[in-house]
């Protein structure tokens, strides 16, 4: 019921903040709960109404960043020398991408008509199929952390980041010092990072079609550029 709720959601944000404003807060806000599900709502959205493309993406970059910050509060949190080491890339993602969602929310002046044009959104059986999606994957990340241990630490990271990076996060943590050593615990996070951002754009365009997929593509090649620029330097 998360996409529904976030769907309302959204729909209360633009109404109280306007088509400029409430989208990018519908961004930092939801992406507190779920930066994945405020794409697939943002990208529903924006599909339905073709004037408020720019602000929806930007309310995914500012989710994106969200996530980001919300990653790095949980190394800090559960495993302060990940964090040590992670959080200069995650800090530089998350910076690019919320500057991303800023320049997207002033590239565009919708015209009081696309905001009057927003009905609520009718989400309840999509959210039921998403629903059943993400257990899916839940149950595919289950598996796959059986069948491959700590030395699949890459390949459940990029399963993981499929959907959802707190709970490898969190798992990631717990290996540091026993199972993996820090650096590749933290090279491991990131990736979950890095491919739950891509998968951003994948939703966007198939949600959302090709004029937002185009906008979230630059959003995501922005800020896993800058992440990644700051790995290398590392």
């Amino acid at each position: 019921m998360l996409v529904a709720g976030l769907s309302f959601a959204g729909y209360i944000a633009i109404r109280a903040l306007g088509a400029r404003n409430g989208p990018l807060a519908f961004g930092l806000i939801g992406g507190l709960a779920s930066s994945t599900a405020v794409t697939v709502t943002a990208s529903r959205l924006a599909r339905g109404n073709p004037g408020l493309v720019a602000p929806f993406a930007g309310a995914i970059a500012a989710a994106s960043a969200t996530m980001m910050m919300r990653v790095m509060v949980l190394l800090a949190v559960f495993a302060p020398s990940l964090f040590d080491i992670a959080w200069p890339m995650l800090t530089a993602g998350a910076a690019a991408s919320l500057a991303a969602g800023f320049a997207l929310r002033y590239s565009a002046a919708p015209s009081p008509n696309d905001e009057a044009a927003l009905p609520p959104a009718d989400d309840l059986w999509f959210a039921l199929m998403f629903g059943g999606l993400l257990t899916a994957i839940s149950l595919a990340i289950h598996f796959a952390e059986l069948h491959f241990g700590d030395a699949g630490l890459y390949a459940l990271a990029a399963i993981s980041g499929t959907f959802d990076v707190d709970a490898f996060t969190l798992s990631a943590a717990r290996t540091v010092g026993q199972a993996a050593l820090p650096v590749a615990a933290r090279d491991a996070v990131l990736l979950a990072v890095a491919v739950n951002t891509l998968v951003k754009g994948v939703l966007a365009y198939s949600i959302g079609g090709t004029a937002l997929a185009k906008r979230v593509a630059a959003v995501i090649a922005v800020s896993v550029a800058a992440g990644a620029a700051v790995w290398v330097v590392a």
